[in-house]
């Protein structure tokens, strides 16, 4: 419930005191929804969906998108980071100024948690 939403956040903050963890896995109740304009190829609007705690749903692009789906335990951070830098064609640094203020949000709002 709301309680354990609490009490994640603040878990999120003292672990990213350290920095982002080198694994994250995308939390249990985290569902996403894509809406489509008819014909269009890309969605217009990519949403992040929380089951459980406070519920939240969260706009992303498709980069973050792509990182909160790939974050399994598997792969690190940054080769999750670096393959969506070859795959966006758009440099490591850049992406990375983009995402990491926004996956720190979703550790403490509980989408995602250290592995």
């Amino acid at each position: 419930g709301v309680g354990q939403a609490l009490a994640h956040g603040l878990a999120a903050h003292d672990v990213l005191a350290d920095g982002i963890p080198s694994t994250l896995v995308t939390a249990a109740d985290i569902t996403e929804a894509r809406h489509l304009l008819p014909g269009a190829d890309d969605p217009s609007v990519i949403e992040l969906r929380q089951g459980g705690g406070v519920a939240r749903t969260v706009n992303v692009d498709p980069a973050l998108a792509a990182f909160v789906g790939a974050c399994d335990g598997e792969l690190t951070v940054g080769q999750i980071a670096a393959a969506l830098a070859d795959l966006f064609d758009v440099p490591l640094a850049d992406l990375w100024a983009e995402l990491e203020p926004r996956i720190r949000a979703l550790l403490v709002d509980g989408f995602l948690a250290a592995d």
